[in-house]
């Protein structure tokens, strides 16, 4: 290695679930990315790794490490994580050590599925998830980090975890605080909404101003497909439930035309204007990686769908500007979140999880409800079915579903749709919600908003 250990390497490790990971576990963690890069593992690929196991005496901690992501998918975030850490790690070496660590790797990632030959025969296969996943393991290796975009995710994880916000007196920014303006550009296409959706990220104290962004893609009148749904939410309970919802985010957006290269400049094109700074165009799954963070550790999250800002928890307080459910108050203003479940008894299995954001006595009466699905380890056949066909309504940037939580009959939801979006929606009624009428919002969303208000989930 070369000088001192880059600081993100150590936080980088800690957040795939690997303090204190060395290289031989990033050879290991590498050849997991390939094995489960089609969705599924095969036993040959199985018997692989644990002999390349015993053969580097893994010790019983890196062991225990390992065991879970080759019984069960690894969850969303662990491709680009890798990639990061090869990149990091590779970028610090001497180049002796530089030649052997890509050596290693390389043939590792290869190993895996050599074994079976698959490789050999689907080389020629441009779709082959396999093939691509080991180039992209190995163009990593001639990858750097910017060092803008460095500096951001140190800022990120030296976050610290906002704890109950509602009520503070002391709710200022503080200097460690991230809180990015989102811009969105959107076209549509044969049905299909591409929205590149940026986090401009200002300068601020000597830190360089970043723009990071992805495109995000969805298909009107899709349906998930019902194995998906149930296979996430019943093999990723060994990852955090997060990590299960955006599995099937990526999912919903697997459904829709794949942005090519020409529609993500145009959409670029369209925003640049906006952006006085080169836009970074990063993949759905570690931008969602990043708003965990940023939920987590600064209390930031913001959803803006076309030009219209749906809700957003900063440093002032909670905001939403659209309507129906305009809602607008200071911490000092807001009532401590109500938190309650709701089941829908006509649908096995479906629970709602119901936040409630309402102003103090002697304000200006303000309240907004958001509820979404419980995530259920065990899934009905009842439930699953719902889930394939209201997850991805729930995505789509035209829709609002609404939920009768507090009906005294059967609670129901109903949707309703746009047409297109204002040209200045600042300037719509501000139409609030009946009471016992909640927003129903995708569930890395509202868990993403349950952290930045310092709820427990």
């Amino acid at each position: 290695m070369t000088g001192k250990q880059n600081p993100l390497i150590p936080q980088i490790w800690t957040s795939l679930g690997c303090p204190g990971g060395d290289l031989t576990l990033l050879k290991f963690l590498s050849m997991i990315v390939v094995v489960w890069a089609d969705g599924s593992v095969q036993t040959a690929e199985l018997e692989a790794i644990r002999k390349a196991l015993l053969k580097e005496k893994v010790g019983k901690r890196f062991r225990e490490i390992l065991d879970p992501f080759l019984e069960n998918p690894p969850g969303p975030y662990i491709e680009h994580r890798v990639i990061n850490l090869i990149r990091l790690i590779h970028a610090q070496m001497q180049p002796g050590q530089a030649v052997t660590f890509a050596g290693d790797l390389a043939a590792a990632a290869e190993s895996v599925d050599r074994q079976t030959f698959r490789l050999i025969q689907k080389l020629f296969d441009p779709d082959d998830q396999t093939a691509e996943r080991i180039v992209r393991l190995r163009q990593s290796l001639a990858e750097q980090i910017r060092p803008d975009v460095q500096s951001l995710q140190r800022r990120v994880f030296a976050g610290r975890s906002p704890g109950p916000r509602s009520g503070r007196s002391d709710a200022a920014e503080s200097p460690g605080t991230l809180s990015p303006t989102v811009r969105c550009s959107m076209h549509e296409m044969e049905g299909s909404f591409f929205q590149l959706r940026v986090l401009d990220f200002h300068e601020k104290k000597r830190q360089p101003s970043v723009a990071l962004a992805c495109v995000e893609s969805f298909q009107t009148g899709a349906d998930l497909d019902e194995d998906e749904v149930r296979t996430a939410l019943s093999k990723l309970t060994h990852r955090p439930e997060i990590e299960r919802w955006v599995h099937l985010y990526l999912k919903v957006m697997e459904l829709s035309r794949t942005p090519n290269p020409l529609i993500t400049q145009k959409l670029i094109d369209t925003i640049s204007p906006e952006i006085a700074r080169p836009i970074q165009v990063i993949g759905p799954a570690e931008m969602a990686d990043l708003e965990d963070l940023l939920a987590r550790s600064h209390g930031w999250v913001e959803a803006v769908e076309g030009t219209m800002s749906q809700i957003r928890v900063d440093a002032d307080g909670v905001t939403r500007r659209v309507a129906p459910g305009a809602f607008r108050c200071s911490w000092k203003e807001l009532c401590p979140p109500e938190l309650f479940l709701r089941p829908v008894p006509s649908v096995a299995g479906l629970t709602f999880r119901v936040l409630r954001l309402s102003s103090v006595p002697g304000q200006p009466k303000s309240e907004l409800a958001l509820a979404t699905p419980m995530a259920s380890p065990d899934p009905t056949p009842e439930y699953v079915r719902w889930l394939t066909h209201f997850l991805p309504l729930m995505c789509h940037p035209l829709s609002t579903l609404l939920f009768d939580y507090a009906s005294s009959d059967e609670p129901s939801w109903f949707m309703e749709l746009r047409s297109g979006f204002p040209e200045n929606p600042e300037s719509l009624p501000a139409s609030v919600l009946p009471s016992g009428r909640a927003l129903i919002v995708p569930p890395w969303f509202w868990l993403r908003l349950s952290w930045a208000l310092g709820m427990p989930t």
